[in-house]
């Protein structure tokens, strides 16, 4: 019996997702985020002199070019068939935090919408009967994630289907692959979906397994979005003060004599509105400073990702 892997790394950002050679069924695909396959038959990886501020809006984080990994062209082991071979996903999920663990990093922990998309994913495969990242229809990982609600900042995938003897064979073969392995230990992932099965596949009963690897947007959430809505409002309103401070003025500039009670009350009129306008410019101007603050944060945790 052949053991089969194929392995696939992408990282997605922000919701916009770029990847590499999505690769033949025996090579590995790289994503710009850690996704892997592995299975069990061939391995594959006016007023004052004041003007409100520019608002630095949020920027697309550029994503450089990630090189696909190295991984061997054949990587193939030879395994005898284990009739009563039994899978679990909490085994799966227990050898791969131990390899985790062991090489000094912090565990990854299980995630309701992971393990709906590791599902969804291994149910197909089983359904269309194929064995690779991309589906038939063209979807991989990142739009199943996109269907159950679960936003990432990172997201990737191990398949792997053959007959291994029990979760720690399975979880070894993973690590004996250089791809698979770089995903199990990739420091950035923080959580995981598991899915396991045996149906008919290729015209007979094999196991199939699917790791889902995710990074959740949450961890670089720092940007109040409703900031920038208050700062835009707050903009407008300063819109409208200037055209009728300008009006005010006009008026003001026009009476003759330039003296008197009703000159006098319209000047201080006029002068009212100017403390509001500036007051609203400077409490405008600090929403800026602190958005910007915030969009900064958010540029320097995902880049420290990458």
């Amino acid at each position: 019996m052949i053991i089969k892997f194929l392995s696939v790394a992408a990282l997605l950002f922000i919701g916009a997702f770029l990847f590499f050679n999505a690769g033949n069924l025996n090579l590995p695909a790289v994503f710009i985020t850690g996704n892997e396959t592995t299975s069990s038959e061939e391995v594959a990886a006016g007023p004052e002199d004041s003007a409100v501020a520019d608002v630095e809006e949020e920027t697309p984080i550029e994503v450089d070019e990630i090189g696909e990994l190295s991984l061997p062209g054949e990587n193939v082991t030879k395994t005898e068939p284990h009739p009563s071979a039994f899978i679990t996903e909490l085994g799966v999920f227990v050898w791969m935090n131990f390899e985790r663990v062991n090489s000094g990093l912090e565990p990854l922990s299980r995630n309701a919408l992971l393990d709906q998309v590791a599902g969804a994913k291994l149910n197909d495969m089983f359904a269309k009967q194929y064995f690779a990242h991309g589906s038939p229809s063209g979807d991989y990982i990142n739009d199943l994630a996109v269907d159950f609600g679960y936003e990432y900042l990172l997201i990737g995938e191990n398949l792997a289907y053959g007959d291994f003897a029990n979760d720690k064979e399975l979880v070894d073969a993973w690590m004996n692959s250089k791809g698979h392995r770089e995903n199990i230990l990739n420091k950035n992932y923080e959580e995981i979906g598991i899915a396991v099965g045996r149906e008919m596949f290729n015209g007979r009963e094999t196991w199939i397994a699917v790791q889902s690897f995710g990074t959740p947007y949450s961890k670089c959430d720092f940007v109040d979005e409703s900031l920038l809505q208050d700062i835009n409002e707050g903009k407008d309103e300063l819109e409208e003060l200037e055209d009728l401070l300008s009006e005010m003025r006009d008026e003001i500039e026009a009476t003759n004599p330039k003296s008197g009670p009703e000159y006098n009350a319209m000047v201080a009129e006029y002068n009212d509105l100017v403390g509001e306008y500036n007051a609203l410019l400077k409490e405008i101007n600090a929403l800026v400073k602190t958005y910007n603050g915030q969009v900064e944060e958010l540029q320097i945790c995902v880049e420290a990702i990458q």
